[in-house]
């Protein structure tokens, strides 16, 4: 009974954790950077290859990450996909 309780509090524990730094959500270390921080790009690629893993409370934390990272491109065919969606304002 208890190996159970504690593997629900575990998968619990897991799914308010941010899938790119692996903090709590509230605690999220994805908003900052610099050399103090450690380099999560590749964690941050492989979570957006697979959202479809995420839960809903990890989706939408992952939704407010990608609003405050504010991402552009210096790929002019990039750039045209931006256009061609209507997003230029928006982003």
């Amino acid at each position: 009974m208890i190996d159970n309780n504690l593997n629900k509090e575990t998968e619990e524990l897991k799914d308010n954790m941010c899938p790119i730094c692996r903090y709590l959500l509230d605690e999220c270390q994805c908003r900052y950077g610099g050399s103090c921080h450690p380099n999560r790009s590749k964690a941050r690629e492989v979570v957006l290859d697979h959202l479809y893993l995420l839960n809903d409370i990890q989706l939408k934390h992952v939704i407010n990450l990608e609003k405050s990272w504010r991402t552009s491109y210096g790929d002019n065919e990039r750039k045209q996909i931006i256009k061609k969606l209507g997003w230029e304002n928006k982003i």
